[in-house]
């Protein structure tokens, strides 16, 4: 496995523990695809494939990655690639995906929550790709995925055929098992969410602060914003972020915004347009770590995160860094629950400044307004396990 996120530089080193769920990826061996949200802007799903590249197993020769960007796909994901691993990317056309069926050995499809009301066109035509797989009679895997209720209706007959005629299929959370039970599918396990995987560098995070002009000695909140498909609560969203940046900045804190995604065409998907605007109102700072290992660094070098976006809550949870999280899906509640968060999430439905105030002051309890979490228990010279 590579070291990539374990970086010789960090004072402290924040690493999340396995569970007893064991490694995400699937036992499989020689030329295998993997297909997933991959090289389309949102950070998540590349962490998503960092934690499920540290769990290659060495009996996978070539691993082809299904990317909407191939070249930066190959570009940054090398480093987190096993050695003895060719990585390779093509995109999401049907001539390449039906040619590298010729040559595969395998199809692994994950992680992410693939199947709910978020997803697009793209995620739709996964059932039927998955039916000729199986139908030639290629192994096929799906692996750390999310499944959930709001999955539209015209595609689930076929996303249940598929599913259930898999060689083996895991989920990320308890929602999706649940979900897949109501529908008749039994042969699901439950599985950490990759990214849960990765290790997390403040030192580093630390750095990237500074060199954005932000002071690493001062205590830091962080917003990870983003638009809802729910257009009525944007306003009322937007307002609450607000609210909480003034709140925090008026008590000592820097602001810093941090666009976990950022899509080239999907409005909902492209966060720094709803980080810019906020930090023109509010003043700050918007970040945009070009890759998920400098992403989950500085969420680790900051003293508080409002999270919108599902990694951006799994990577405070893995940096040990105090937040609050707008349960906008069902997949939010069930993942702070599952991580012992249960009580950190606020529902789309209630979120307005006040309940997000609240729910922030609630996680930075134990710190102060002048003093962060304490900023010199980054001299220690030692790792830290999430619990």
């Amino acid at each position: 496995m590579s070291d990539t996120h374990l970086r010789a530089t960090a004072s402290v080193t924040t690493r999340s523990a396995p569970s007893d769920a064991g490694l995400p990826f699937p036992s499989v061996a020689g030329h295998v695809l993997l297909i997933g949200g991959y090289g389309a802007g949102n950070l998540g799903d590349e962490a998503i494939l960092c934690g499920l590249l540290s769990a290659v197993p060495p009996t996978v020769s070539t691993l082809t990655v299904v990317s909407h960007d191939p070249a930066a796909t190959v570009r940054d994901h090398t480093p987190d690639t096993p050695d003895g691993v060719v990585l390779r990317a093509i995109s999401p056309t049907p001539s390449a995906l039906l040619t590298h069926l010729r040559t595969v050995d395998a199809v692994v499809v994950g992680g992410g929550g693939i199947f709910s009301r978020y997803m697009g066109p793209y995620a739709a035509k996964l059932p039927l790709f998955a039916l000729l797989v199986s139908a030639l009679g290629i192994p096929l895997h799906w692996t750390a995925i999310g499944v959930y209720d709001s999955t539209p209706r015209r595609v689930v007959p076929l996303l249940r055929l598929a599913l259930a005629r898999s060689d083996s299929l895991t989920v990320r959370d308890a929602a999706s098992l649940d979900t897949l039970t109501r529908w008749g599918v039994s042969n699901a396990r439950l599985v950490d969410d990759p990214a849960t995987w990765l290790s997390a560098s403040p030192t580093h995070g630390r750095t990237v602060l500074a060199a954005a002009g932000v002071d690493p000695t001062r205590p830091v909140l962080a917003i990870a914003a983003r638009r809802v498909v729910d257009s009525a609560a944007n306003d009322r969203l937007f307002d609450a972020y607000r609210s909480v940046a003034m709140a925090y900045r008026a008590r000592g804190w820097q602001l810093v915004y941090l666009p976990f995604c950022r899509h080239p065409t999907e409005t909902v998907e492209q966060d720094q347009r709803v980080c810019v605007a906020l930090a023109a109102r509010c003043g700050g700072t918007v970040l945009t770590p070009s890759t998920a290992p400098d992403l989950l660094d500085t969420v680790a070098a900051c003293d508080a995160l409002v999270a919108t976006r599902l990694h951006a809550m799994l990577f405070a949870h893995v940096a040990e860094t105090p937040f609050v999280a707008v349960a906008y899906a069902t997949k939010v509640q069930s993942l702070l629950d599952e991580l012992g968060h249960a009580d950190s999430g606020v529902s789309l439905t209630d979120v307005d400044g006040e309940t997000l105030l609240a729910g922030l002051d609630r996680a930075t309890a134990s710190t102060t307004a002048g003093d962060g979490r304490g900023h010199d228990e980054y001299d220690r010279d030692e790792e830290v396990d999430a619990p």
